[in-house]
């Protein structure tokens, strides 16, 4: 998979469940901004620069995993299907993301998943 930097001009608007204001809120946002420029917070919504790479259906114990490729490295993030106890992963280089990644089901479909994005 190409890792070219996003452009200006992708911009993502996620629902992460979890107000930003509060301090699981704020450790999000502190990943976001280490791979991406966050450009607007409301509430448990947050709009950064990026592109979605990828997103997966139920999983494990997530809704979905979506994976974004970001100006500054990828951000993965997981929707759980009960609770509003999210979880998000980044790194500078797609490996790197996966490989901080426990759970070997999710790891396997993502991997599985970006080939298939990659043959389109």
């Amino acid at each position: 998979m190409s890792e070219k930097a996003a452009k200006p001009k992708d911009v993502v608007t996620l629902d992460v469940e979890t107000n930003v204001q509060t301090t699981e809120g704020r450790i999000f946002l502190n990943q976001l901004n280490s791979v991406s420029h966050v450009l607007h917070l409301k509430d448990t919504t947050v709009r950064f620069k990026g592109e979605e790479i990828l997103k997966t259906g139920y999983l494990g114990d997530f809704k979905s995993v979506i994976l974004y490729k970001c100006p500054k490295g990828f951000f993965l993030f997981g929707d759980k299907a009960f609770g509003k106890n999210n979880v998000s992963w980044i790194g500078g280089t797609l490996d790197e993301v996966l490989n901080k990644l426990t759970d070997e089901e999710i790891k396997k479909k993502i991997s599985e998943q970006l080939k298939e994005v990659e043959t389109v």
